[in-house]
């Protein structure tokens, strides 16, 4: 065992004096497996101002590729209900001018476009075997996309092949016949193929083949490849379902063919659960698993906590191959301040803890008035045929509020005036099988505490909690009651009522506040299932204000990229950190650029000012780029917050922020 004792010297300043700290820190590095960072000590469980770190660039780990995202090139109905004839998609809709903004201010930077095949393109040739643009300029404007945004290729991944192939004989899914024709009920009648399974996927690897060509003879050259999203789900848009035998059988014929066709493109399985799940015949058998690349896993919307304290599922049985995710997104509740910091944590977790080469978040941009746009999207945009009268996405009632309804889980999205700022205590939404979770916390002062219960559960707490007018809209609509306590603990009730569905509601939200205004702020002290924050003012789109054919960014999931796509260029290569304590609403993610400037990233998701003193290893100048949910800096390149000298560098980070220091 070897180990590393580092000492270094760190000027400081609190509350106006210079002091100087000796910290000194014993790391364990070289025992530890390959992608963990260099101390897997855990956090505990009160929160701590301040951690030392080091740099370490002579423990290099992986190439990191660069980023991906996914377009919106067809339409697809508000809710993801189903697919409506109207063209709406980008870049179709955008004016000339707004499609060039949109190439240079946004897409540029990212290496990889994820195409949605047979739903975000899903024409077809007369004889529905092959896919092709749904009107006449779809393809070429594509590859304009492609070309000025500079994107390097396509990795395409099959939603639902072409209607052919289909034993339900169109695109979308819901029913018993949503799969491959050759696994349907009535195939062995099949007038064409007449129960022959394997003369079937040989034809449709074929087809398979054909699709690629199209678009790389298009000029979009395509550099993933996989055989189906989420095989498990049946969906009201283009799906289709496998299971483990199924894909199988499927993968064995048609993943050969396109190696045989193009050997470099990257193929990827099972965009559910990595090797665990539909691939998991495939990765046993050797000569089946040399013929993928890669691993990739959706675990969309979760806690970025999930890749250090799971971090070892995600390792598990992969054979040498790479490992990413290749959709992230909020599905219900919208964006949010937390959410956009638990994007940025989930981006450099991915990378530090999986060892992972890229990244993908969902949309580009979605219409405006689209159900899920807010938690999907980089930015919207307004159709060309836009209604005013039409929109839905912003409603009259309360204002809007950003906060989590559970812990990372739903999110609220609009509330009363009286709520905003005060400060709430949320818990795991848990099973809906079992009453929602009680919970407890401890407040240094009197205070009434108001908590938001699910409408639809039909709970009502004991009679010393007073119903109010105020509410709380999430998914759904939450009554409020209110009580007043002492200093001390306060207990929220389990909820014990069953919707409609027979479900069990959701954990109440606690909300507290003073009981006069000369009160001082409220602490509150709370367990490590428990998370305190404040409910804060949302901003929204004024869509009157976005003419029609241009877009606008989604700012709290845009600045959670933006940094990675401006100061972190193709092929940087990650290294390791020395960290005195893993925390998780503190990380740090550091890599070597092509020209070898050194970079390093870090996030305080935490409610108070966090202190990173950091040893670079080396004498050097860094530039540091702020971010924070709200601002994003000039060319969205983040607040240039100034240059700090020496090998050994202190940044007190506030709330709620993230930066970048970049080697000059």
């Amino acid at each position: 065992m070897f180990i590393n004792l580092f000492i270094f010297m760190e000027n400081m300043r609190y509350c106006g004096i210079r002091v100087s700290i000796l910290i000194v820190s014993v790391l364990l590095l070289s025992i530890l497996p390959v992608g963990l960072q260099a101390n897997t000590k855990k956090e505990k469980t009160k929160p701590e101002s301040k951690g030392a770190y080091r740099l370490l660039p002579d423990k290099p780990q992986q190439y990191i590729w660069g980023l991906g995202f996914e377009i919106q090139s067809d339409a697809i109905a508000s809710g993801n209900a189903g697919l409506p004839q109207e063209f709406t998609s980008v870049p179709h809709d955008l004016t000339p001018s707004e499609r060039e903004r949109f190439y240079k201010d946004m897409l540029t930077g990212f290496r990889y476009c994820r195409m949605a095949a047979g739903l975000y393109f899903r024409g077809t040739t007369p004889d529905k075997k092959q896919l092709r643009g749904r009107w006449e300029t779809q393809t070429a404007e594509l590859r304009e996309m492609f070309q000025k945004a500079g994107i390097e290729g396509l990795c395409f991944e099959y939603f639902s092949p072409s209607p052919y192939w289909k034993a339900n004989g169109k695109f979308e899914g819901r029913g018993a016949d949503n799969k491959l024709r050759c696994f349907g009920a009535n195939f062995k009648n099949d007038s064409v193929y007449k129960g022959d399974t394997a003369r079937f996927l040989n034809d449709f690897a074929e087809s398979v083949v054909n699709d690629i060509h199209f678009f790389e003879s298009n000029k979009i050259p395509v550099k993933m490849w996989g055989l189906q999203n989420e095989p498990k789900w049946d969906c009201p848009y283009s799906s289709c379902v496998y299971d483990l035998d199924g894909y199988t059988q499927t993968f064995n014929t048609v993943a050969p063919k396109i190696k045989a066709f193009n050997p470099g493109i990257t193929i990827i399985a099972d965009s559910w659960e990595g090797p665990l799940l539909f691939a998991k015949k495939i990765n046993e058998n050797p000569e089946t698993r040399r013929f993928v690349d890669a691993w990739v896993w959706h675990q969309i919307g979760h806690n970025s906590n999930s890749l250090i304290d799971q971090q070892a599922k995600y390792q598990k049985e992969t054979y040498g191959r790479p490992v990413f995710q290749n959709e992230y997104e909020y599905l219900s509740g919208g964006t949010s301040p937390r959410r956009c910091l638990n994007t940025v944590q989930n981006i450099m977790n991915w990378f530090t803890f999986v060892n992972s080469p890229t990244w993908f978040w969902i949309h580009a941009l979605k219409p405006i008035g689209n159900a899920e746009a807010s938690g999907y999207s980089l930015g919207y945009w307004k159709p060309a045929n836009w209604k005013e009268n039409s929109a839905t996405a912003v409603q009259a009632k309360g204002v809007a509020a950003g906060a989590g309804r559970t812990v990372y889980g739903f999110e609220v999205k609009r509330a009363s005036q009286e709520l905003v700022g005060l400060k709430s205590v949320s818990i795991d939404r848990g099973s809906a099988k079992k009453p929602g979770n009680a919970f407890q916390f401890v407040t240094d002062q009197p205070s009434d505490v108001y908590i938001a219960v699910e409408a639809a559960s039909g709970f009502t707490p004991s009679a010393d909690w007073q119903k109010t007018e105020l509410f709380l809209i999430w998914d759904r609509e939450d009554v409020v009651y209110k009580k007043r306590f002492k200093a001390g603990k306060i207990e929220i009730p389990a909820n014990t009522g069953l919707n409609a569905k027979g479900e069990y509601g959701i954990p109440h939200l606690a909300m507290v506040a003073p009981v006069s205004a000369k009160q001082k702020e409220i602490n509150i002290k709370a367990d490590e299932t428990c998370f305190v924050e404040t409910i804060e003012a949302r901003k929204e789109v004024d869509v009157t204000k976005v003419q029609p054919g241009s877009w606008v960014y989604n700012n709290y999931n845009w600045f959670a990229l933006a940094g990675f796509l401006k100061h972190m260029p193709w092929n940087s290569r990650r290294f390791e950190v020395a960290e005195d304590v893993v925390r998780k609403n503190q990380r740090i993610l550091a890599f070597k650029t092509p020209a070898g400037k050194l970079v390093f990233v870090i996030t305080n998701r935490g409610d108070e000012p966090f202190a990173f003193h950091i040893n670079t290893s080396k004498n050097s100048s860094f530039n540091g780029y702020r971010y924070t949910p709200e601002e994003g800096g000039v060319d969205s390149k983040g607040v240039n917050i100034g240059v700090k000298n020496g090998e050994s560098i202190s940044v007190e980070l506030p709330a709620m922020s993230w930066d970048f220091w970049v080697e000059q």
